[in-house]
């Protein structure tokens, strides 16, 4: 649709050509609610994110969902990275 906002997110799959969605602002809105609602999201909530942000599970389960409720979002450089403190950062991190 022309005037449209979008967002285009990219990734490449082990043993794949690189792949992309193209996500309408609409879309995203819809995304978001359902899984905030699906999940019961709250803005009091903490996410630990351990997978690159490239991963579309990620960036929909995790990134968006605490961006749109202002809801306390913990980024690891990657699982590797924390997980010998792996339940050390959850009890730190724990509401």
């Amino acid at each position: 649709m022309a005037g449209t906002r979008r967002i285009s997110l990219r990734h490449h799959a082990q043993q794949a050509l690189p792949k992309g969605i193209l996500y309408s602002y609409k879309n995203m809105m819809a995304l978001m609610q359902g899984i905030v609602r699906g999940f019961r999201f709250s803005p009091e909530d903490r996410y630990l994110v351990i997978l690159p942000l490239g991963h579309t599970a990620a960036i929909n389960y995790s990134f968006f969902p605490s961006i749109w409720l202002g809801s306390t979002l913990i980024l690891a450089a990657s699982f590797w990275a924390i997980c010998e403190q792996f339940w050390e950062l959850i009890s730190i991190h724990k509401s």
